[in-house]
């Protein structure tokens, strides 16, 4: 039975993306409605569906494998920073599988969104640790993200050079 997300994230309530998660776990098929209100990239609701699928790859991480083809050559083209903060959590946070071209497609936008220090520190952040995860079997992009983190350690937040500090210290003991 087809959903309209759009009415039912009616406001961002964790009860409400909490409800649509079930509606989209109950019958995964539904993922593809939730993926369309995504790339309409229309807030609130584009960032409150990319809330409801982190919801669902927490429980089934595949369920974002299944979409990768049809939300990552996108990203691109995406201003909902809601939605690019939750899909960079998703593959940051959980065991996904990306193909090769998407895995290119994500690592050069995390490079962008890590050096631009007019993004918002969640999405610099997940652009980070997507970054250092993939340098543990990549390493040519190792020296490279040193480079940049010591680069915008000293104009980051509080919380990007918390997270700065951690990842460096892992990437010196790692090299």
């Amino acid at each position: 039975m087809p959903v309209d997300f759009r009415k039912v994230l009616s406001d961002s309530s964790r009860k409400l993306a909490d409800i649509a998660a079930s509606m989209v776990l109950e019958e995964p098929e539904r993922i593809s409605a939730l993926t369309d209100v995504i790339l309409a990239d229309e807030d609130p609701f584009a960032s409150r569906a990319a809330r409801v699928f982190s919801i669902c790859a927490d429980k089934f991480p595949e369920i974002f494998e299944m979409q990768q083809n049809t939300l990552i050559p996108y990203l691109h083209d995406i201003n909902s920073e809601g939605v690019i903060r939750n899909i960079l959590k998703i593959v940051a946070d959980y065991p996904v599988k990306l193909t090769k071209r998407n895995k290119g497609i994500l690592l050069g936008l995390c490079f962008d969104w890590l050096e631009d220090l007019t993004k918002p520190v969640a999405i610099r952040v997940h652009a980070m640790q997507i970054l250092y995860n993939t340098s543990l079997y990549e390493t040519g992009i190792r020296d490279e993200l040193i480079s940049i983190l010591e680069e915008n350690y000293a104009d980051g937040s509080m919380g990007f050079r918390s997270r700065t500090n951690k990842i460096l210290k892992k990437l010196y003991k790692n090299g």
